[in-house]
């Protein structure tokens, strides 16, 4: 197995190794890791990805070890889901982006592994966003997908860049320094399991297993929910307007009332309700994480559901008048 971290300095590594793994043999991973490993001079992005991400420590198999809410493992030279997740979040037509106080180059490290950073010109330093006007941001902030070595309020423009692009930003943190970017997010979702009270408190959502993988299954499954609402609704609304027809045109025709009180009742307490609920149950299609985001602007009724209610509708009635 390998375990993947991305520490600042090995004296801050060794600490944070020692308090998530306590059995961990140390002389193992100290001889892939030097002082010089976080120096930009004197090693080559290659080599520091190599070295970050490739430090085995064979005592640490059963343990999964989790950074900023990405499970770094590998078993067996195969990866876990992190990043079958961020192509998930490509194929849904959402933008993975990392933010974090990281040296540069273990983060576009980190990046490439996950899928996340396809071209080095896509990752920004703190230095680098600081030059920038708000305007200049604002233009170009689809465009990064690294942003390193950045401050609370860096990552407070950031979020504040994509909103006024019209996206709909979901930021995740765990420390007091993300409580600004979590409370000007449109979702805030803060850590379980290591995040701190003032993370917790300035969040719309909080993780209790601090997974990545996580936040996309609660996207498929809020995309069912949307889903199967706009299905009960049509059912329901559809077979009312059969029923208002069939009176409707039933009266204007010199009919007898085609359907009596309890009939209505019946329709309305048997047939209605059970197959709404039936509805509102369905699993999640196949490609619904293949499908674009909606606009959120867009009501219920958007893209012609209200036309599909009415036609179905009347036709209900004809068909029970004909009947």
């Amino acid at each position: 197995m390998e375990i993947h971290f991305d520490g600042q300095t090995t004296e801050e590594f060794f600490q944070w190794m020692a308090a998530k793994i306590q059995d961990v043999t140390l002389p193992i991973v100290k001889e892939t890791v030097e002082e010089s490993l976080f120096d930009e001079e004197l090693l080559t992005r290659k080599e520091v990805s190599k070295r970050i991400l490739n430090c085995s420590v064979d005592t640490a198999d059963k343990y999964y070890l989790y950074q900023s809410g990405f499970p770094y493992c590998e078993r067996g030279g195969e990866r876990l889901y992190p990043k079958k997740a961020v192509e998930k979040c490509k194929t849904a037509g959402i933008k993975t982006v990392m933010i974090t106080g990281d040296h540069k180059i273990s983060a576009t490290a980190i990046a490439k592994k996950l899928g996340i950073l396809e071209d080095e010109d896509e990752a920004l330093t703190g230095l680098e966003l600081e030059k920038m006007s708000d305007e200049d941001l604002q233009k170009n902030v689809r465009h990064y997908s690294v942003y390193a070595r950045v401050s609370p309020e860096h990552k407070v423009r950031i979020v504040k860049a994509f909103r006024k692009t019209g996206a709909v930003v979901a930021m995740t943190g765990d420390g007091v320094n993300d409580a600004p970017a979590l409370k000007n997010a449109d979702i805030g979702i803060s850590m379980g399991l290591n995040g701190t009270d003032v993370a917790k408190n300035a969040s719309d959502m909080i993780l209790t297993d601090d997974n990545f993988v996580t936040i996309v299954e609660a996207v498929k499954h809020g995309r069912n929910i949307f889903d199967n609402i706009k299905k009960a609704v049509h059912f329901l609304i559809a077979t009312n307007i059969g029923e208002i027809v069939t009176i409707f045109v039933g009266l204007l025709l010199g009919l007898k009332s085609p359907l009596l009180a309890i009939q209505l009742l019946w329709i309305n307490l048997v047939t209605d309700s059970f197959p709404a609920i039936a509805l509102g149950l369905e699993p999640p299609e196949k490609n619904i994480m293949n499908k674009k985001p909606r606009n959120p602007k867009k009501g219920i009724f958007a893209d012609g559901l209200w036309n599909k209610i009415i036609i179905e509708g009347v036709m209900i009635g004809i068909l029970t008048l004909l009947a």
